[in-house]
């Protein structure tokens, strides 16, 4: 039961998604353009669960 439990954990993160940032300088994430100052706010889970 344990181990279902931390597994279940794992794949259901309890804050998916991660504190805002703004930017501190211009940045490019693939071929879109963000300004300095932009909010970003990260999802975990899909960067943890990308096939890549």
């Amino acid at each position: 039961a344990s181990l279902r439990r931390t597994v279940r954990i794992e794949d259901h993160p309890v804050t998916p998604l991660k504190f805002p940032h703004a930017l501190c300088e211009d940045d490019w994430i693939d071929d879109q353009f963000l300004p300095k100052g932009t909010v970003v706010i990260v999802n975990a889970w899909g960067s943890h669960n990308d096939p890549q």
